[in-house]
């Protein structure tokens, strides 16, 4: 088994937010969560929005801090890392953020944004900085003369670009990818989607890549980790995905076969947050194959081999008829 590089757990985090009545109410972003990204490999983090992928992403880029659980990266918990600890990170793992407009600064020209980076951690000469930045736009197929250009001068995939530029700018080992081609025109996302593979087989960068496009993990990624409600319900190889056993993975692989199927019991009403409160399924409400367990029990997690693994009851039965 290859080591890990990154090492994720019982991540919790919560917000609060004000009810109706003005009340102080915690919602739970991330619940528990426990991964691991090997060393050369890359990871899918998918679910559908507002399940919590950008706050567990956020919380493994050190920009905000979990609640409870540790997050382990080259030997260093981000968690609880002092400033000095944090800059040794950051050159070793960055982030793309998921809308280009807003992530980069409208007042910085190409070159400051790309070169920023370098200009803080290296000690780097002008001629050497130029020559650089020039490589790392190139790198993203982006000519030099972009260099002297602002963000407001670009499309939305050449933003894209310059961010990506900027992310790799100190060689990162882990690019932490939050929803690169959602806001993008399909064109220009299918273009993007290749750049990322082009630096991951030239860099050998790994990735966490999170995503709610099932087609681009699978082209990008060697293992698919599934969330919903703020837990990872399933993490399974790309190449076993026809292999899928938790309701809701099989929900984002085949949407309409779901749809036409019914729940086996009742179901009853309230229980969409019943995770909140109590051990169970955060899916349990949504589940066409809930069964009386699922609304007392806690969801078994169950290794079916060669890195598949599933927190769900019906895998447990399905294990045991096998």
């Amino acid at each position: 088994m290859c080591e890990a590089m990154l090492t994720c757990r019982g991540v919790k985090k919560s917000f609060y937010n004000r009810s109706w009545f003005g009340r102080r109410c915690r919602v739970q972003a991330v619940g528990g969560v426990d991964m691991e990204i090997e060393k050369g490999h890359s990871t899918a983090l998918v679910g559908e929005s507002g399940c919590g992928k950008t706050t567990l992403a956020k919380m493994i880029a050190g920009l905000i801090r979990p609640d409870e659980g540790e997050i382990v990266f080259d030997g260093i918990d981000i968690a609880r890392a002092d400033q000095k600890e944090i800059k040794k990170v950051r050159r070793a793992l960055q982030m793309v953020f998921q809308d280009p407009y807003s992530s980069l600064n409208p007042r910085m020209s190409v070159w400051d944004i790309v070169g920023e980076p370098l200009a803080i951690n290296e000690r780097i000469s002008r001629m050497d900085l130029d020559r650089r930045i020039e490589e790392l736009l190139g790198m993203v197929g982006l000519p030099p003369l972009y260099a002297i250009r602002y963000p407001n001068e670009l499309s939305g995939g050449e933003r894209q670009r310059v961010a990506i530029a900027r992310a790799i700018s100190l060689s990162p080992r882990l690019l932490v990818a939050d929803e690169p081609l959602s806001a993008l025109d399909p064109i220009v996302q299918a273009d993007i989607l290749e750049l990322f593979i082009e630096l991951k087989d030239r860099l050998g960068i790994s990735y966490l890549f999170i995503t709610h496009d099932i087609k681009a993990a699978v082209r990008l990624c060697d293992n698919v980790l599934v969330m919903y409600g703020g837990v990872l319900l399933e993490k399974i190889p790309v190449e076993r995905l026809g292999e899928a056993c938790h309701p809701y993975t099989e929900m984002l692989l085949h949407p309409m076969r779901i749809k036409e199927e019914r729940h086996p019991i009742d179901v009853p009403y309230g229980t969409e947050n019943a995770h909140l409160t109590k051990d169970v399924c955060p899916f349990l409400a949504r589940c066409p194959h809930a069964s009386r367990e699922c609304l007392t029990l806690p969801p078994p997690k169950i290794s079916l081999g060669n890195g598949h693994e599933v927190m769900c009851h019906l895998a447990k039965r399905a294990k045991g008829v096998l």
